[in-house]
Order: C-alpha cells, then sequence, then structure tokens
C-alpha cells in the first residue's frame, strides 16, 4: 500500500499491479477474489477515464492559452508580451518624448 502513496507518479505502481498484489494477499476463496477483481477492474476503469479528462482538460488549457496570448498581442507590444511570458513581471519604462492620440469608435 504504501508505493500508492508515492509523490511521483513515476514511482507508483500501475493498477495491474496493485490487483496483482491483492489478488496474492487475498486468501478468503473465489467469492472474495471476485470482489477484488471488481474493485481492481473499477479502479483500472477510473484510472483510464482520468487520464482521458486531465487529456481533455490540458487541450482546452492550451486552447484558452492561444487565445489570451492573441488577446495580449492585440492590446499590447509583442515586446511586452515576451518579457511577460519570460519574467511574469514587466516594470515601467520612461522615455523623453511620446505622442498621445485619443480616438473615438462610432458604434462601439
Amino acid at each position: 500500500v504504501l508505493p500508492c502513496l508515492e509523490n511521483d507518479a513515476a514511482q507508483r505502481p500501475s493498477i495491474a499491479r496493485v490487483a496483482h498484489e491483492l489478488r496474492r494477499l487475498n486468501t478468503d476463496g473465489k467469492r472474495s477474489e471476485d470482489i477484488l477483481d471488481l474493485m481492481a477492474a473499477k479502479l483500472a476503469l477510473y484510472a483510464e477515464n482520468l487520464e482521458g479528462l486531465i487529456k481533455d482538460r490540458t487541450q482546452e488549457l492550451e486552447v484558452e492559452k492561444v487565445r489570451s496570448d492573441r488577446l495580449l498581442r492585440n492590446v499590447l507590444p509583442d515586446r511586452v508580451i515576451d518579457i511577460l511570458h519570460q519574467q511574469h513581471a514587466f516594470f515601467a519604462e520612461t522615455f523623453d518624448e511620446v505622442a498621445i492620440t485619443f480616438s473615438d469608435i462610432v458604434g462601439f
């Protein structure tokens, strides 16, 4: 049971290995094996479903990441976005001269 609690997923035993160990430890007879097999099968199904959910959520995250990056690039200069991606912070800059344009978009 202790290897199942490892923080590193690579160190945890597979569902098949856990099922094998549970069958090996079971000495109560056929009926208990049936319950054990059912539990192991449900655990395997849960693990497969969980992996699928993780893949789906990861894909959704990637789509949103691209979408948010595209939105940022519409609002901020590429140089600023690149700095934000690298440093996760951006410090104000000073300029000797600037031009400010005010505009109104009709119907917006």
